[in-house]
């Protein structure tokens, strides 16, 4: 009889350590697509912004081809209001 008890109580304690692992086992492939989808989630954002960095570095590269062209155009008026204050 003392066998049987000893037994049963192994049995249980193994059945115990058995489903805690389980449980366990299950949270952390949770807390694993968990971060998986937070990586995901993470690489998209970061291809979002690289196209929207590009984005406005033309548009910048665009403006400042614009202040050139600005500045050569406010050059010539000077010089051409120059030349004509001296003609008068």
């Amino acid at each position: 009889m003392n066998k049987g008890v000893i037994k049963n109580i192994l049995i249980v304690l193994l059945v115990s350590i058995t489903t805690f692992s389980m449980i366990k086992c299950l949270s952390e492939l949770k807390a694993r697509c968990g971060l998986k989808n937070n990586l995901v989630k993470a690489q998209d954002d970061i291809a979002v912004l690289a196209q929207e960095k590009q984005n406005l570095l033309q548009e910048l590269g665009k403006e400042r081809k614009f202040k050139e062209q600005l500045g050569v155009n406010n050059y010539r008026l000077k010089d051409y209001l120059r030349v004509s204050i001296n003609k008068i």
